[in-house]
């Protein structure tokens, strides 16, 4: 299940899933896209999608809309595990799908319990101003604005063309929590955790 009005991101996840199952068997055997804000109809999703009788459920959505979801697949007293990309994982999702979401297991780019200085100092002026703990967009957008201006810098140009190509050469930019690595063709490499839902927080998976 998928959100349509933001593709770049739930396409790309999406082609990346298909990836990485196919050589192992696996196949995306239905999919369906809505459109947040379009009075989506949770609940038909969701019967459709448990009529198909999946091994597994993933849905690339924000965490309201994945609660929803999730809310109708415990109605229907799904025992399908649930997956969730990043976009899903902040405090929202826990408010939003109390008990629906217990045991949901959620990917994410970002390591909670780094103890990188210079991620614990983020963390702590973030939660000093706006009063909750930073969510992976919180970190990228710091990290994506660290490294545009160090490109500028270099670069000593705002040209975008020039801006892109010093990204590009540089390679290895010092992230938060690790080195963000930049490959030829402009996408960052980075390691991915897996956390679970359990007793309304986000527990890293063992």
């Amino acid at each position: 299940i998928y959100e349509s009005q933001n593709i770049a991101y739930t396409g790309t996840v999406k082609e990346g899933i298909a990836q990485e199952i196919t050589p192992l068997g696996g196949q995306i055997i239905y999919e369906e896209a809505f459109l947040s804000g379009a009075n989506t109809n949770y609940l038909e999703i969701a019967q459709r999608v448990l009529q198909i009788s999946p091994d597994s459920i993933v849905i690339l959505a924000s965490s309201f809309d994945a609660a929803m979801f999730c809310q109708q697949l415990y109605k229907q007293n799904n025992q399908i595990s649930v997956y969730l990309a990043a976009w899903s994982m902040n405090n929202d999702l826990l408010s939003q799908g109390g008990q629906s979401v217990e045991g949901i297991k959620i990917t994410s780019l970002i390591d909670s319990d780094s103890q990188s200085p210079s991620y614990l100092a983020f963390r702590q002026k973030f939660i000093n101003k706006y009063g909750s703990e930073p969510t992976f967009a919180s970190v990228y957008t710091y990290e994506a604005v660290m490294v545009l201006a160090d490109a500028i810098k270099t670069a000593n140009s705002e040209d975008p063309e020039t801006i892109k190509n010093t990204i590009i050469n540089k390679g290895t930019y010092q992230g938060l929590q690790s080195d963000i690595v930049i490959d030829q063709y402009g996408d960052a490499k980075r390691m991915i955790f897996e956390y679970l839902v359990k007793d309304g927080q986000f527990e890293k998976a063992e």
